[in-house]
C-alpha cells in the first residue's frame, strides 16, 4: 500500500476506521507472536481478564471487554471445555456464576506472558512519550463508545 494511502485524510481522520486498524495490526502481530502458545489474542485477552480480575460473573466480563454476552457464553464453553476456568455458584446472587482460572489457565498464562509483554514493551519503547497520551485517548474513546452503545438507538420507520 502506498504512503499515500495510508496518509489519507479520509482514513487518518475517521476514528472508527482507525480503531478497526489498530484492532486488525494488534491482532495480527500478537496472533503470529502468540501462535506456538497454542492461545489466540482474544483467548489470551479473555483467560488474562479472568485471572486479573476473578471471580467474576459472565454479565462483568461482558461489560469490561466490551463483548456481547453471547459472545462471553462462547468464551466460557471453549475456556471451560480447555478446562481453564471454572464456574462456581455465585454466592451473592444463585442464578449467576462467578467464573475463576483454573491451574491449567494459569499454566496457559503464564507461557504466553512473557511473549506478550515483550510485544507490549517494543510498542510502549516505539510510543515513547506518547504512549499516556494513546492510552488517555483509547480510555476516553472506550468510555464514549459505552455510553454510545448502552443508549437506546432508535431507527426511522
Amino acid at each position: 500500500m502506498s504512503e499515500q494511502a495510508l496518509g489519507d485524510p479520509a482514513i487518518r481522520t475517521n476514528v472508527l476506521l482507525q480503531v478497526f486498524i489498530v484492532g486488525e495490526l494488534s491482532g495480527e502481530l500478537l496472533g503470529r507472536e502468540l501462535r506456538g502458545t497454542g492461545l489466540s489474542p482474544d483467548h489470551f485477552a479473555v483467560l488474562s481478564v479472568i485471572s486479573s480480575i476473578g471471580p467474576i460473573t459472565p454479565t462483568d466480563l461482558s461489560r469490561v471487554l466490551g463483548m456481547p454476552p453471547t459472545t462471553v457464553s462462547t468464551w466460557i464453553r471453549r475456556l471451560s471445555a480447555r478446562r481453564q476456568i471454572t464456574r462456581k455458584v455465585n454466592p451473592d446472587d444463585g442464578r449467576s456464576a462467578l467464573l475463576e482460572v483454573t491451574a491449567a489457565g494459569r499454566s496457559a498464562i503464564d507461557d504466553a506472558q512473557p511473549i506478550f509483554g515483550r510485544v507490549l514493551d517494543e510498542v510502549e519503547e516505539a510510543l515513547g512519550a506518547r504512549r499516556e497520551g494513546v492510552i488517555d485517548g483509547f480510555v476516553e474513546l472506550q468510555e464514549v463508545l459505552r455510553r454510545l452503545s448502552a443508549r437506546e438507538i432508535t431507527t426511522k420507520s
